[in-house]
């Protein structure tokens, strides 16, 4: 059975979070959508809403490839004039590029063999390599005596040898975009 103060500290967690997801949406700063693809083993890119002439298409997102430009992905985007996809596309859908009509090139570039590391495992509480509200959602349980499984060591964020709610905390304010530093 939980303690009343540790369900109090699960409500103020939930506050936060809502609080800081709504910043972190607010703070979002790609300018490409991406979906998981049908066989959930890479993405698409389900849209593109960036100014830039020159687009490059990541290979890599969340540590999965990115496989196809879906369906109308950049149509009527009159602003681009040049694409660089990796060569870890294999699908383009329908009207992907519909009315881009300042687009002159298309290319390819080898993609990497390997997604990219995160810089840094700490606050990464579920080992997946993205810190992310997840991350914090566990800390949070595992501070109020759920029985979860969690990276004890990238948990703890501010180093004082124990995983508590101020990690998660600290865990939500990183994913929003402010300014901390996760030790």
């Amino acid at each position: 059975m939980h303690t009343k103060n540790s369900l109090l500290r699960m409500m103020l967690l939930v506050l936060a979070l809502c609080i800081l997801m709504c910043a972190a949406a607010l703070a979002e700063n790609t300018d490409f959508t991406f979906v998981l693809n049908s066989a959930q083993d890479g993405y698409v890119v389900a849209g593109y809403s960036g100014s830039d002439a020159t687009v490059t298409v990541p290979d890599w997102y969340e540590q999965m490839p990115v496989t196809e430009i879906g369906a109308g992905a950049f149509e009527n985007n009159t602003t681009i004039q040049k694409v660089a996809m990796p060569d870890t596309i294999v699908r383009i859908g329908g009207a992907a590029f519909k009315n881009c009509t300042n687009l002159t090139q298309i290319t390819s570039y080898s993609a990497a063999d390997e997604p990219p590391q995160p810089d840094h495992t700490a606050g990464d509480a579920n080992g997946d390599g993205v810190v992310n509200i997840m991350d914090a959602l566990l800390v949070l349980q595992y501070d109020a005596g759920w029985n979860v499984s969690i990276d004890k060591t990238n948990a703890d964020v501010d180093a004082n040898s124990g995983v508590d709610f101020n990690d998660a905390i600290l865990i939500l304010q990183y994913g929003a975009g402010q300014d901390v530093t996760l030790k």
